[in-house]
């Protein structure tokens, strides 16, 4: 089934490493160009929506918290309203109130303050949240930063019971920030088995073997239209919480730079995952529903 898309990337100046068209229990097809650990990029951002659903579940983060809540410790005179106006839905679905997109990956290592939740603070927030559509990396790495500091855990000690030992995932690389906090929100350095055990989970509805690893309610939440006002696309409609969608195609996807996807299509509890060294996502996205969902 992968012998199109294969000779179509060879044909293209896209750099893919591997595929694997997986179901609900194991890789039914693969093509590895190369293998190996690499950078995931915004990947990083569907294990930040993860944690998030274990962080409510366990109280440890409460849905109706503001960033005033989340960092007393930031708030002043004169951020304390609009910072009370950013709630976690607002964070988890690039909604946050600020019109440009911030910590970005060309921006990161030339920053000069060491605190980055500081940082953002700093930047205007010109819009109302929660009616917007920004592509940030600040909204998760601000919820995952309260994560390990009101756990004093790192996220790999935090996934490691939690998701990572249930799904057979080694530890994960993660950039760190200046204070020492893991940058969840990108960053990710893994091996692609990482991403098919996530496809499983996520076709799987979160039970395997028979054991419930993440609360089904919460990967359902995860994968629906949290923020509409996204640019639409052939193959996009709406932003999830660490997930894209298309409601039209019935799909969702985890997706990070360069060509780096988790494709979950429910109907046919089926995913396809694809690692990149420098690929083009639309391209990607084409190929794949032309040559392997058209033969589903």
């Amino acid at each position: 089934m992968l012998t199109e898309f294969v000779k179509a990337v060879e044909q293209s100046s896209n750099r893919v490493n591997s595929i694997y068209l997986v179901d609900a229990e194991k890789v039914v097809e693969q093509y590895e160009w190369t293998q190996g650990k690499q950078a995931f990029h915004s990947i990083g951002k569907t294990f930040a929506g993860l944690c998030l659903g274990f962080a409510l579940e366990e109280k440890i983060i409460l849905y109706d918290e503001s960033l005033v809540d989340l960092f007393p410790e930031l708030v002043t005179d004169e951020n304390q309203d609009i910072l009370a106006r950013v709630k976690v839905p607002h964070l988890a679905s690039m909604s946050m109130g600020q019109s440009n997109g911030q910590l970005m990956m060309d921006v990161r290592p030339s920053l000069k303050e060491k605190d980055w939740a500081q940082y953002v603070f700093n930047q205007p927030f010109d819009l109302e949240a929660g009616h917007h559509f920004t592509y940030t990396n600040a909204g998760f790495y601000l919820l995952v930063r309260a994560i390990q500091q009101r756990t004093a855990l790192s996220i790999n000690e935090f996934l490691k019971e939690r998701l990572y030992q249930p799904l057979g995932i080694e530890d994960i690389e993660w950039e760190k920030d200046p204070l020492g906090f893991d940058f969840v929100a990108g960053g990710i350095v893994t091996k692609p088995a990482t991403l098919i055990q996530l496809a499983k989970l996520f076709i799987n509805k979160g039970v395997i073997d028979g054991q419930t690893i993440v609360n089904p309610d919460w990967l359902t939440q995860m994968a629906k239209p949290q923020n509409t006002h996204v640019v639409t696309n052939s193959y996009t409609d709406f932003y999830g919480i660490g997930l894209w969608g298309d409601s039209r195609k019935n799909y969702y996807r985890a997706d990070g730079a360069f060509g780096q996807l988790i494709m979950v299509f429910p109907e046919f509890e089926k995913s396809v995952v694809i690692a990149s060294e420098e690929a083009d996502i639309g391209f990607l996205l084409h190929l794949v529903f032309e040559t392997i969902v058209s033969k589903f």
